[in-house]
């Protein structure tokens, strides 16, 4: 009833239906212990998942049920069926209702990018993204931080648009870089927030240029990805510190979900009050020791020094490469 209520009819109602291949009308939650096996061995958790497979006939390439299908964990306090072991309320009350809303998003990008607009399914960081920051907006976002968390005390290693399926850490770092983007868009688009996600799924172009063309920033200096990147890395470092009250500069006052009660939003300086009692203090900085050499950074990283009365001037030099940028930001005490 929950997830009738909250995830499953904001975003049918936002991105639009799922398919409906079978004529039945609804969406099949399978819950199996087979699941939570999948991630036996490995020390990580599988909490569910979505086949695309399923929406399309047997004997077309893959096996399929033929009909519109979530496949969810099961409680399991004792580690039998191979995975962790995790009690029944924190599977509940933790784990499943965000993981439903956030494969049924999986579940609705397929069908407005491959069914309706004949193009190819979205970009795997994207589509995760897409998913985890769903979670919070259905008020049951509290895994997420955790996965921010890790991402912020490594992200000089980490690029949010990796090659293959993002593991923890680039998910926390793409579900802070697209809520910083849907923030945003709300202050440029008078609160219509939710606009751009819509933007995201009803079409058929996927990654960085689904985000490009789905934000069509106002600002000429906030239209590209590069530019996301540097206004982005800037409020990793020095949201709610106080050190301005630009809103450009500010991840949004977290909130109570009307909902769930759930707090909603994202932090980067805070105690989450999750489930896992997560605190976020930033993202990692390293101390400039007088020179930095030679630095070499992954695409769509970010890197932060923290430099304390420099004894000379510095210089920074970087390749003639327009996605390549730094800002230098005069930081006040907390």
């Amino acid at each position: 009833n929950d997830f009738e209520k909250t995830g499953y009819a904001w975003e049918v109602q936002n991105f639009g239906p799922p398919s409906d291949i079978n004529l039945d009308g609804r969406v099949t939650l399978l819950f199996t212990p087979v699941v939570n096996s999948l991630g036996g061995g490995t020390g990580s958790m599988v909490t569910g998942f979505f086949s695309p497979c399923d929406l399309f006939k047997s004997g077309s390439g893959c096996v399929s049920n033929e009909q519109e299908m979530l496949y969810l964990m099961v409680p399991d306090p004792a580690g039998q069926y191979g995975g962790t072991p995790v009690s029944s309320t924190f599977t509940i009350d933790s784990i499943l209702k965000g993981v439903m809303p956030h494969e049924l998003q999986h579940m609705i990008s397929f069908n407005q990018h491959v069914f309706k607009h004949h193009g190819p399914s979205e970009a795997s960081w994207l589509n995760e993204c897409l998913s985890h920051f769903v979670e919070g907006r259905t008020g049951y976002g509290d895994e997420n931080y955790s996965r921010d968390n890790i991402f912020l005390s490594q992200s000089s290693r980490i690029s949010i648009v990796p090659p293959t399926s993002p593991n923890i850490a680039e998910r926390g770092g793409c579900h802070l870089f697209l809520s910083y983007l849907y923030e945003q868009y709300g202050h440029e688009n008078k609160g219509r927030a939710d606009d751009f996600l819509k933007k995201l799924l009803d079409t058929e172009k996927t990654g960085v240029e689904n985000l490009e063309t789905a934000y069509q920033g106002q600002d000429a200096d906030f239209d590209t990805f590069p530019e996301f990147m540097n206004r982005w890395a800037i409020t990793l470092a020095i949201s709610e510190l106080g050190v301005t009250s630009d809103p450009r500069y500010n991840y949004e006052a977290r909130f109570n979900h009307p909902e769930t009660g759930h707090l909603s939003g994202v932090c980067v300086h805070c105690e989450a009050h999750d489930s896992r009692n997560t605190v976020l203090d930033g993202p990692s900085m390293t101390t400039f020791n007088g020179s930095l050499g030679t630095l070499n950074m992954k695409s769509a990283t970010v890197q932060y020094f923290h430099i304390k009365n420099p004894s000379h001037p510095l210089h920074l030099v970087g390749v003639d490469d327009k996605s390549l940028t730094a800002s230098l930001v005069r930081m006040t005490p907390k």
